[in-house]
């Protein structure tokens, strides 16, 4: 199995002391990881560090490439539409054409009925999916989400966990962070790690 990324002995200070100490992980094509942690814990900065975004205190990254990070600073081009948004991310991925295609992937993110409406135009809710949606299309072996659930509704959450179980199933490694349990459609699936008091515990 391919390896994506090693982490050894990451650890991360700052001014309020310690985030994170002795982290390590090895992250293999077609691993889906899921991250739980309470809010502040650390799992943000932990993702930035492991995307290199936030270089660590001590310890190493070996990776082949920079890998996609989804986090509450993605962002949408407000005056696309949403159709257009999702097709910037997918015109040079020719796969994408032969697996989803541009109105699959909108109708399995129940975006289709509003592909033609201006991004800034959407609810907080609908803003959310458009951006899960733009990172589900990436054709990256290794794409990064944090606390993808934290700002959708039950149904919202539920559309995302399905359409990255899929994306998951096609072969690519996804690393979840959220403050809630492992789904139970992922339990099977997933590596099940817990971020507390700066450890992060495999269950």
């Amino acid at each position: 199995m391919k390896l994506l990324l090693k982490a050894q002995n990451l650890w991360l200070e700052n001014k309020d002391g310690i985030v994170f100490k002795n982290f390590n992980i090895e992250i293999f094509k077609g691993e889906l990881i899921w991250l739980e942690g309470s809010v502040a814990s650390g799992k943000s900065m932990l993702l930035e560090t492991l995307t290199f975004k936030r270089k660590p205190s001590k310890g190493s990254i070996a990776s082949q490439e920079k890998f996609p990070l989804f986090n509450r600073s993605s962002s949408l081009l407000s005056d696309e539409t949403v159709k257009d948004n999702l097709r910037l991310v997918m015109k040079d991925d020719s796969s994408f054409d032969n697996t989803f295609g541009l109105s699959e992937m909108l109708k399995n993110m129940n975006l289709f009925a509003i592909r033609g409406r201006k991004a800034g135009d959407l609810s907080s809710g609908e803003k959310e999916l458009l951006k899960l949606a733009t990172y589900l299309a990436l054709s990256a072996e290794l794409i990064f989400f944090d606390e993808p659930l934290a700002a959708l509704d039950e149904e919202g959450r539920k559309t995302f966990i399905r359409e990255a179980s899929k994306k998951n199933k096609e072969g690519s490694a996804l690393f979840l962070t959220s403050f809630m349990p492992c789904p139970d459609s992922l339990r099977s699936s997933a590596r099940k790690l817990i971020l507390k008091d700066g450890y992060a515990n495999e269950e």
